[in-house]
């Protein structure tokens, strides 16, 4: 049976894209919860009850998942975990055909809330492999031109990302 359960465990970890440390934290597991984790799917230590029930209820779908049969299709740029992507979903009228987000710790977070890993970085990718779409949404990075900010503009790497709408819109 603790070998069941360890399969149990390592399947809904790797089925989720985390890492044993992200489910550890995210079941709310102590400090050091990775090494829980780590012992528990190699059937060293059994979690309790209430801890194997925590997995188990540990939910599979994404809470905001796309929906395919939206009315608009929409591209979310510069995605980060999905913040302005929430405001469209609750409209229930986009299907996002594509994103893009290049943090590594933001493109899970999105996973995570919706369901599919944003494509990386927008600048090393081609416009004619971005599909179709109505709606552009792309929060670009604004530091290059902020008061907090170093105010170097389109000097600034950061301050170009705008053409990369422009490329695309084209």
């Amino acid at each position: 049976m603790t070998d069941n359960i360890a399969a149990t465990i390592k399947e809904k970890r790797e089925r989720l894209h985390m890492t044993q440390k992200e489910f550890a934290d995210a079941l709310g597991l102590s400090k050091y919860g990775d090494r829980t984790i780590r012992r528990w799917e190699r059937g060293e230590t059994k979690p309790t009850g209430a801890e194997l029930k925590a997995v188990i209820d540990f939910p599979d779908t994404p809470p905001y998942p796309n929906n395919e049969n939206g009315r608009y299709r929409m591209i979310d740029l510069f995605a980060g975990i999905g913040g302005t992507r929430l405001g469209f979903h609750q409209t229930n009228a986009v299907n996002v055909v594509f994103s893009s987000e290049w943090d590594k710790f933001a493109q899970k977070t999105y996973h995570a809330n919706y369901g599919d890993f944003p494509d990386g970085d927008i600048t090393k990718i081609d416009e004619k492999d971005i599909p179709d779409h109505e709606i552009l949404v792309g929060g670009f990075p604004c530091v290059a031109f902020s008061q907090a900010g170093l105010k170097k503009g389109f000097n600034d790497t950061r301050g170009t990302l705008f053409f990369d709408i422009a490329r695309i819109i084209k």
